[in-house]
Parts: structure tokens; C-alpha cells; sequence
């Protein structure tokens, strides 16, 4: 999976066109490191066992949505077609509203055995809301994310909207449109 996540990140991946970037993202990237994640946490007894390794995938999962985005962000937002962005942006929130769903055995760290399937469900949300804080942070910068609530572009209307559909970020989604309402953009 590192290996998929290097070609987006090196030299030449820099130089691919946003067009392609736009099928490649959600097809390849988001897509494969989705449906790896599913399969982890849908195997519960390989989380009761080499819980370390587990996190390993899970961060080279994570890395695989989220990096390759992240590298070429200035180049899609840039591209002179919105659809680019929209349709990278749209199926990295899909991928993140069915991870950012909390589960009846989920525990905050202060609540449960570090290795137990619950932690590491919590722990790989954690992670995931961070990177996806990130990036909204850095969508901001580039002035096509708005935290202000009357703002009426369609982006920002459906990413906030997105975000109020994932559980895991309840807490935390307030404090997001606060940063990007109050930041110069």
C-alpha cells in the first residue's frame, strides 16, 4: 500500500494533470484504502490479534486517502475546472462518513485496554478526523472551504453538511468552522 501512496507522491506523480488526478484519487486511492479499512474492521478477530500490525495498515490505509490529496491539493484547486476538486473532495468525504461512524464498542482512550477492537477502531478515527481537519484547514487556505454557516457556495455547504453525518466528529466539528470562519482565507 506505501508503495501505491509513493507513486502519487514522487516526481513524476507531481506532474500528473488534475483530469487525471480526478479519476485517479477516488478510483485507485480512496477507493482500494477504503475497502481495506472495511476489511480490517470487519475482521474481528484479526483485531483481537497483532493489534500493531493492524495499525500499520490502518495508517498506510489512511495515508492512501489522504496523502496523494494533499500533494497535489494546490494543483486540483487550481485547475481551472471546479470538477476536479468536486469530485476528488466528494468521494474522500463519502470514504470518511462511512469511517467516521461511532460503534456501540468504541471507547475514548481513557475508557478501555489500548488493544482491545474497540481502541483500535477509535484510535484509527482519530487519525482519520485529524488528517481530514487537515485538510480542511489547507482547502481553506486555498479559499474554497468556508466555516460561515450563511455562506452559500456548494462546496462548503456539502462538506459541512457531510461532516454533520459523522458521529466521530460531533465534538470537534464546531471547533473546524470556527478555524475556518475566523482565519483569513
Amino acid at each position: 500500500m506505501s508503495i501505491l501512496t509513493d507513486s502519487f507522491l514522487d516526481k513524476q506523480g507531481s506532474a500528473l494533470p488534475p483530469r487525471v488526478l480526478r479519476l485517479a484519487l477516488p478510483e485507485v486511492c480512496i477507493q482500494f484504502a477504503s475497502k481495506r479499512i472495511a476489511a480490517l474492521l470487519d475482521n474481528e478477530a484479526g483485531l483481537n490479534h497483532g493489534s500493531e500490525d493492524i495499525m500499520i495498515e490502518f495508517e498506510q490505509s489512511v495515508s492512501l486517502i489522504f496523502k496523494p490529496f494533499l500533494n497535489h491539493a494546490k494543483s486540483i484547486v487550481n485547475s481551472g475546472d471546479p470538477q476536479d476538486l468536486e469530485t476528488v473532495w466528494s468521494a474522500l468525504l463519502i470514504a470518511m462518513e462511512s469511517l467516521l461512524q461511532l460503534g456501540e464498542d468504541e471507547k475514548s482512550p481513557a475508557n478501555g485496554d489500548a488493544m482491545s477492537p474497540g481502541m483500535l477502531r477509535w484510535t484509527l478515527k482519530e487519525l482519520a478526523s485529524e488528517h481530514l481537519r487537515n485538510i480542511i484547514m489547507i482547502l481553506h487556505a486555498h479559499g474554497v472551504l468556508k466555516g460561515d454557516l450563511s455562506c452559500s457556495d456548494r462546496m462548503s455547504m456539502s462538506t459541512w453538511e457531510s461532516i454533520d453525518r459523522m458521529s466521530f466528529c460531533k465534538e470537534i466539528v464546531g471547533e473546524w468552522r470556527q478555524s475556518t470562519t475566523t482565519t483569513a482565507a
